[in-house]
């Protein structure tokens, strides 16, 4: 006992030199119970524009392609919702269309927010303008963590995928979302 007390003492018990990386388990919450371990292959995001048809028709454009950067989780960059009175935003929502150029089947669309605790619905459709009233809802998550991924039973096919925002988390002065990029996967 001594002996080990004394190798405790001074630190001489040999310690490896290979450092060791920590890396966090960060799950991705999802709509789907059992999600598909097929899908995963991320497909371009040509343009987005916003969706804000029961307002001023547009929301804060000027920092929309910060959505779809290269990383996933870069936070650096975002769009931002406007800042609301309430966490139901006053009206049924607000948004950002991606358009993928061409109609592709749709598995998956990972969403890196600022913070947890939107309500988010996926659309997929052929429309750059969506009517929601007769628009495929692909899926929906009612209190989002800050990396989500909403997954639908079945594969849309679709040129256009709506982020429609529902209810906003709060912030210091209101209720507000962002977005630090977005993820289409086929």
């Amino acid at each position: 006992l001594g002996y080990i007390g004394f190798q405790l003492l001074t630190s001489n018990f040999h310690t490896s030199e290979t450092p060791v990386a920590i890396v966090p388990n960060a799950q991705l919450a999802t709509s789907s119970p059992t999600p598909s371990p097929s899908v995963g292959v991320p497909t371009p995001i040509l343009s987005v524009t916003s969706y804000d048809p029961l307002g001023d028709k547009k929301e804060n454009d000027g920092s929309l392609g910060a959505i779809f950067d290269t990383e996933l989780t870069n936070v650096l960059t975002t769009w931002t919702t406007s800042t609301y009175k309430t966490a139901d935003l006053g009206k049924d929502g607000v948004g950002v269309v991606l358009d993928l150029g061409s109609a592709k089947s749709v598995s998956a669309v990972e969403i890196s927010f600022t913070a947890a605790g939107q309500a988010v619905e996926i659309y997929v459709g052929d429309e750059a303008v969506p009517d929601l009233k007769s628009a495929k809802k692909f899926g929906e998550l009612a209190q989002t963590p800050a990396l989500a991924k909403i997954q639908g039973t079945n594969d849309v096919a679709g040129r256009y995928v709506l982020i429609w925002l529902t209810s906003l988390p709060a912030v210091t002065d209101g209720f507000a979302s962002g977005i630090a990029n977005v993820q289409v996967l086929l």
